[in-house]
């Protein structure tokens, strides 16, 4: 269970309005509409990740006018920077540790904040990933419910465990308006 230094951080980014935020009802089909750009963060799991370069590509060639970013961790690099299916590819930075915190902004610059939509396919605890798909959303951000993402997202999709969680992925995706 977070503490209250993580709890404090989060609070501090709320505070300057860096997560998004909404103080009122709003439907999804609004927060959606004129959705362009967006941004996917993928997990640090072998056993996932060609089935989500598959999935993510076809989305990407297939859905007209959609402009798909990933950010990736650093070993699965080559994989998806060969792929001209996808916008850009950036990388995970350098952690100690999957739950370090408070992010460096500075560690993260280098991905825009830009996007209309941005989701994390990180299922369990991962800060640095959770940070970047909730700073980088315009309108819409969704990630997978764990006792570190709640805070950061419009919407949190929760799963029992890792076997579910190919079925929470194209859930995600629909929520987040990629496919039908």
């Amino acid at each position: 269970m977070p503490g209250f230094r993580y709890r404090h951080w989060v609070q501090r980014l709320k505070k300057a309005r860096l997560l998004l935020q909404y103080n009122e009802a709003v439907l999804w089909r609004d927060m959606l509409k004129g959705a362009r750009r967006y941004l996917i963060n993928l997990p640090d799991h072998e056993r996932n990740i060609s089935v989500l370069n598959h999935y993510l590509s076809t989305i990407a060639r297939t859905r007209e006018g959609v402009n798909l970013s990933l950010v990736v961790p650093e070993r699965f690099a080559g994989l998806f920077s060969s792929n001209k299916a996808f916008a850009q590819v950036f990388h995970y930075p350098s952690m100690r540790s999957r739950r370090s915190y408070p992010v460096n902004e500075e560690l993260v610059q280098h991905i825009p904040r830009i996007y209309d939509v941005t989701l994390d396919l990180n299922w369990q605890p991962y800060i640095v990933s959770h940070y970047i798909a909730a700073t980088r959303g315009t309108k819409f951000t969704a990630g997978f419910h764990n006792e570190y993402s709640a805070e950061f997202f419009v919407h949190t999709l929760m799963i029992r465990d890792e076997s579910s969680y190919e079925q929470g992925v194209k859930s995600l995706l629909r929520i987040g308006g990629l496919t039908d």
